[in-house]
Parts: C-alpha cells; sequence; structure tokens
C-alpha cells in the first residue's frame, strides 16, 4: 500500500512546481510502500468504500521519478510519521497527551 507523509507531499509538489523540466505523470508516494500486511484491510476497505480484495490487488507506487531528479526525501518512516500526525491531530483538537 502506497503513502506519502503529508508534510512531504506539500515538498514534493513544490519540488515539481519549482523544476520546469519536469512534466508528465509523478507518483507522489513515499520511497517504501506498506506491505498489505501492515495496512487494516477491513478499515481501509470501509475508507475506500470498497471491497478488502480490491484493496489487496491495488499497486504499489514508488516515487521513481522524484528520485531520478534527487527529490530529498527526509522524513521519518511510517511509524514515527504516523505517531507524529496523531500527536499533531491531538494538538490541533486541544486534547492533551
Amino acid at each position: 500500500m502506497s503513502w506519502i507523509y503529508d508534510i512531504e507531499f506539500v515538498n514534493a509538489l513544490d519540488w515539481i512546481i519549482t523544476r520546469e523540466h519536469i512534466a508528465g505523470a509523478i507518483n507522489l508516494a513515499a520511497p517504501g510502500p506498506l506491505p498489505n500486511a501492515a495496512f487494516r484491510l477491513e478499515i481501509g476497505s470501509i475508507i475506500l468504500g470498497t471491497e478488502t480484495e480490491l484493496v489487496r490487488k491495488r499497486r504499489r507506487v514508488v516515487p521513481g521519478r522524484l528520485r531520478e531528479d534527487g527529490f530529498p526525501f527526509q522524513f521519518p518512516p511510517r511509524d514515527q510519521a504516523a505517531r507524529d500526525l496523531c500527536s499533531r491531530w491531538r494538538h490541533r483538537e486541544g486534547a492533551v497527551e
């Protein structure tokens, strides 16, 4: 399952926009896709509004063009990214950790 850290997504968009030589389709994804076992298929299928079998057949997308162009992926692995996103959400919602 492909994913991308939200701040990395914004940085990648900025990278693409500021480089005129980049054109065409570009995969915005983290360098390391998640294995299906790390993704809760039932929850994912609800979010996507689809069957779990369709989630399993999704393509693993990698950021080949971004890597070739030298985009500096700098944010943490998925477990650290998930903790950071949850922490930021809690602070935004006014919850105390």
